[in-house]
């Protein structure tokens, strides 16, 4: 089983799988918060999907759309 399955949580509200935020901008070059925040507000990259226990979790679109934002927009390191 690969690490991003690993740490993946399913919600508790309908059973979706949900990726932490941590887990995420770790996929994506391992980002600061605050470059990841700013990102989240320029619209670069989209919003979590929900909160929980303050924190961040995105499903799996879209954690893709993260990724593919990332790529196309020339941000990988």
């Amino acid at each position: 089983m690969s690490q991003s399955n690993l740490e993946a949580e399913k919600s508790k509200d309908d059973g979706v799988l949900m990726f932490p935020e941590s887990q995420v901008r770790r996929e994506c070059g391992n980002r600061s918060d605050v470059t990841w925040w700013r990102w989240k507000k320029k619209k670069i990259i989209p919003s979590p999907d929900i909160l929980i226990e303050s924190r961040n979790y995105y499903s799996a679109g879209q954690r893709q759309l993260a990724h593919a934002a990332i790529l196309q927009g020339g941000l990988a390191q």
